[in-house]
């Protein structure tokens, strides 16, 4: 046969095939026999398919290896199509080393193009519903949809343990070493604990640095010992580091399989934020008593904002007392909060509103409303001391919260000079820099700052050199032991000693009786604030206290 016959030939073939990559069986799958010998007809050695969101410079969406016979390549030929406005598709075909590009393959080209873009678009669309873009790893719908063929298959539900997991501390690889290096973080790792899925399990992600994982009782150990530390390595820009990536999780085990797996789901998350938020504790099982606190948790966010604005939410003032003269020196504003006729204990909803994310809102709340008050009192020719107002440790990391603090007062009309600033002691390191900060910038702006809780915090005795606080006022766990404790009493002395010398003055809270008074005093601490001078004063008894300021001295 002539080189023209063979030719022919070949062309009626190629022909014949593009007309079967049009059949119904190339439309349900493209990885047909029809598109195999046209690739070995036109030497191609790899197909790809890509999806890419062109308003986020060429942001790969979608990838798909069609064919690849794992032969060296040369030539690469790309064809793109657009998908959409905002989105371009595009086949990437690779030939073997060696061979030049025949006439035939951009007919080939869009044939594919064509198929892919009428049919197998709708797949790609199909796979983004339930795969994780950034990933390609499976998401929650994929997982839920997963669970139930499983349990259709025969399997228990109550086989399986329930896992909500978040990473610990991802956030810091993001702010110290860039984006490019938490994005490939989370790849890694995401891919490293959905490896450990066998085929009747399921692990997603549900997106950030949050998985949800189904697997069987039997499993669960090799799980958690992943969640307790996964190796990560070579992310760009960090010089080679490795990263251990412990997990906070809430683990949901329940032998009723009459319980379904979105509330399974849901108690799990519950238990995971009373491990994060409330019990600090990496690894927590759900027990029915937690449905109470979250429900509850649930209530106080819904409710803060409405409360606020009800006025349901106040300050009352508690008197502080210099035992020695008995004079009135300064008042605490604390927080009430009415609800359904009765009063919320702080600890009920203090807790709650800071490790949501809510206690700044409340501190600038109470501030405010302080802070009227006193103007109310200036505009009546009332004489008022110092009030001294609570704020959180998470506003050290609001950015300018000291304007923000200035700027309250200066709406309000007040002079800072009235407004004494309490706020606990660091817990952490990088807590305590920040208030290092904190209260340089308050005292310049003309405020008082005062350190609540002296005693239980990071490094109490740095706070006497390091930091130049007005008042350190001690821990009422100081003040119930100071009279039994030859310990306590010792160690109340040494910090008053050393407070007094360095011009620090101290104020003991939650003195009850008079004999705790008259300890402190013969140990030189003056004043105090606790139920010895009561209990904390409604605004109106405030007013009236501020107009007959005196108490009964300790002689």
């Amino acid at each position: 046969m002539d080189k023209t016959t063979n030719n022919n030939s070949n062309q009626y073939m190629f022909n014949n095939l593009l007309r079967l990559c049009t059949h119904e069986k190339l439309n349900k799958d493209l990885i047909a026999e029809d598109v195999k010998e046209l690739c070995d007809w036109l030497h191609v050695g790899k197909l790809n398919l890509e999806l890419t969101d062109i308003e986020i410079e060429e942001k790969l969406l979608y990838s798909y290896e069609l064919y690849n016979i794992k032969e060296e390549c040369g030539k690469e030929f790309t064809y793109s199509y657009p998908v959409g406005q905002y989105r371009q598709g595009k086949v990437i075909i690779s030939l073997l080393k060696g061979y030049d590009k025949d006439e035939n393959l951009d007919t080939f080209a869009n044939i594919i193009t064509l198929t892919t873009n009428n049919v197998n678009y709708a797949k790609m669309i199909n796979r983004a519903k339930y795969y994780d873009a950034q990933t390609g790893v499976a998401n929650l719908k994929f997982v839920k949809e997963k669970m139930a063929r499983l349990l259709v298959e025969g399997n228990k539900i109550s086989d399986y343990a329930i896992i909500y997991a978040n990473i610990q501390n991802f956030k810091y690889i993001n702010d110290s070493w860039g984006v490019a290096a938490g994005d490939a973080a989370i790849i890694k790792y995401t891919h490293t604990l959905v490896g450990l899925a066998k085929a009747d399990e399921a692990i997603g992600r549900l997106g950030g640095d949050h998985f949800i994982i189904c697997v069987k009782r039997d499993s669960l150990d090799n799980i958690l010992e992943a969640l307790s530390g996964i190796v990560i390595t070579d992310l760009p820009g960090t010089g080679g580091r490795k990263f251990e990536l412990a997990a906070w999780a809430g683990i949901m085990i329940n032998d009723d399989d009459n319980m379904t797996f979105d509330v399974r789901m849901q108690a799990a998350i519950d238990a995971y934020s009373m491990a994060k938020n409330r019990l600090k504790k990496r690894v927590v099982y759900y027990n029915s008593g937690f449905k109470d606190t979250m429900d509850w948790t649930r209530k106080v966010r819904g409710l803060f904002s409405k409360s606020i604005e009800e006025l349901n939410i106040y300050p009352v003032l508690q008197a502080k007392v210099n035992m020695k003269t008995g004079k009135l020196v300064g008042f605490e504003a604390l927080c009430r909060w009415q609800y359904e006729g009765k009063i919320i204990p702080s600890v009920k909803y203090i807790p709650i509103l800071d490790s949501n994310g809510m206690i700044h809102e409340l501190d600038m709340y109470m501030l405010r409303v302080v802070c009227s008050l006193i103007r109310e009192w200036l505009d009546c020719n009332i004489k008022i001391p110092v009030i001294s107002v609570n704020i959180s440790r998470k506003n050290l990391f609001i950015d300018n919260i000291e304007d923000k603090i200035y700027n309250i007062t200066k709406e309000e009309g007040v002079d800072p000079k009235y407004i004494d600033i309490e706020i606990t002691e660091s817990s952490t390191e990088d807590e305590f820099s920040k208030l290092q900060i904190f209260i340089s910038k308050m005292h310049k702006l003309g405020f008082a700052i005062s350190i609540d809780d002296f005693g239980v915090g990071y490094s109490s005795l740095s706070l006497l050199h390091k930091i130049d606080a007005d008042v350190i006022k001690f821990d009422k766990s100081f003040i119930d032991n100071i009279c039994s404790s030859n310990k306590v009493e010792y160690i109340v002395e040494s910090i008053l000693n050393y407070a007094n010398k360095v011009g620090v003055r101290t104020i003991a809270e939650g003195v009850e009786n008079i004999d705790q008074g008259k300890k402190l005093l013969s140990m030189g601490c003056e004043v105090c604030q606790g139920f010895y001078y009561g209990k904390p004063l409604t605004i109106q008894e405030a007013t009236d206290k501020l107009i007959n300021p005196d108490y009964v001295a300790i002689a």
